[in-house]
């Protein structure tokens, strides 16, 4: 099963798995503002951690396109 996701869907996604996994860490909005702006400054520690929540919001046997 392929469903295609807009950009504003995954950016909704990353939002979310962003503050609740942040949450779950005990920390605040600034973790999270601080966690999305080493994601785009390509910080490979920061990827991974948004990566891995990510992977538990997906269904398995789904594909995303950046």
């Amino acid at each position: 099963m392929r469903i295609s996701l807009t950009e504003s869907d995954i950016r909704k996604i990353v939002k979310s798995v962003l503050e609740e996994e942040l949450a779950c860490m005990g920390t605040n909005y600034v973790k999270v503002r601080e966690l999305a702006h080493n994601i785009k400054r390509g910080n490979s520690d920061a990827i991974e951690t948004a990566a891995i929540s990510m992977s538990r919001k997906i269904p398995r046997g789904f594909v995303t396109v950046p």
